[in-house]
């Protein structure tokens, strides 16, 4: 079970970085995003009670709004008329020549509907949204609890820009003999484990636009017309388009039975305060699940360009140390296997730069037996 966790302590700059900038797209950013919109989503000061209904029976609203809430509201599918009817986006349609009105997309006539689309997700909006933060939370979790603060330890002293020299000494001397002592070709194990997690979050994604298209009824499919209207300053295409997934307005039947057994209907017409936030929420993390997606499967391929490209590896090192010559670095890369050269990636992310060389040069001088 994932540990319940503080919002300071999960909105706190971590001093040790044991993940790369799209796991923290992943872990942090997509997470904070997904709280925010459950809060926003929870409230009623701004969006007040979640559906009302308007009838004319003498049921009681409350009744009719909770039966309607739990079981009933849907919208007719006017894509699937027939093909003597054409739907307008501004509020009509037109069936075999002659032309009607509706309220909104999907609310109108009986006659004039085609199957009909249950908004069965509406309640559950806000727990959908708490199981996706899970979600990219997970492989986060996963490699913690995996890396098990060994960077951490590393680095416990020597994160700030200015230490001491005796520090420098000290700190120095204990990385260069973890990495060339009895931890050397021990760290394959480390580094795969965090490329499992890696390739998890894009898994993850993509498991993601698979279920929002479950539970939304085709998402990404029927909202690229109203991602396309973003921009146009149209907003009553922008609304008629956001309806076909989330109406603001939506039918209710209620069958119940007379004195004499016959079968009676209440047509009730309720309104859903709630997407009118909800189709902006979803229109960017439309975009934004595409993005993370894309950036998901490209931070994939890097990793895999390490594992077999030892120049990438080689430029990735030197950047942190370009004090020194182009031979000492190469000479120290082509000395590790890849779980080596990962844990000492992951150092030259942490540690003070003016040490960060010193360890290599440390290092290079171990290759050429100089010590």
């Amino acid at each position: 079970m994932l540990p319940v966790f503080q919002l300071s302590t999960f909105l706190k700059v971590k001093q040790i970085r044991i993940h790369d900038w799209v796991f923290i797209l992943h872990s942090r950013f997509t997470v904070i995003l997904l709280f925010a919109f459950i809060f926003f989503i929870s409230t009623k000061q701004y969006f007040g009670d979640p559906i009302i209904c308007l009838f004319e029976k003498s049921f009681s609203k409350e009744y009719v709004e909770n039966y309607c809430w739990t079981l009933g509201l849907y919208i007719f599918d006017y894509d699937y008329l027939d093909n003597g009817t054409t739907v307008n986006w501004n509020g009509s349609y037109i069936r075999n020549g002659q032309g009607s009105n509706y309220i909104s997309y999907g609310v109108g006539a009986k006659y004039a509907g085609g199957p009909k689309i249950f908004m069965r997700y509406y309640q559950w909006i806000a727990l959908f949204l708490f199981g996706q933060a899970m979600f990219f939370y997970f492989p986060s979790y996963l490699w913690k609890v995996f890396e098990n603060g060994r960077i951490a330890q590393l680095c416990e002293k020597i994160t700030s820009c200015t230490l001491s020299k005796d520090v420098i000494s000290e700190q120095k001397a204990i990385l260069a003999k973890y990495l060339n002592g009895y931890n050397k070709y021990t760290h394959w194990n480390y580094s795969a484990r965090y490329h499992f997690c890696t390739i998890l979050n894009m898994v993850l994604c993509l498991l993601n636009i698979w279920l929002m298209d479950l539970f939304f009824n085709d998402f990404w499919a029927n909202y690229f017309d109203a991602i396309s209207t973003i921009g146009t300053n149209e907003y009553k295409f922008w609304s008629a388009r956001t309806s076909k997934i989330f109406p603001k307005v939506a039918k209710c039947d209620i069958n119940t039975y007379g004195h004499s057994g016959s079968l009676q209907n209440l047509d009730a017409l309720c309104l859903l305060p709630l997407n009118i936030l909800n189709e902006k929420i979803f229109a960017f993390l439309y975009l934004w699940f595409i993005f993370l997606t894309f950036l998901s499967i490209i931070n994939c391929v890097f990793y895999v360009c390490t594992i077999f490209c030892e120049r990438l590896r080689f430029h990735l090192i030197y950047c942190h140390a370009r004090g020194l010559g182009a031979h000492v670095v190469t000479k120290v890369i082509h000395g590790l296997d890849y779980g080596d050269w990962f844990v000492l990636y992951k150092l030259s992310s942490n540690v003070n730069q003016e040490l960060f060389g010193d360890l290599i040069e440390d290092l290079y001088k171990e290759k050429k037996g100089l010590h």
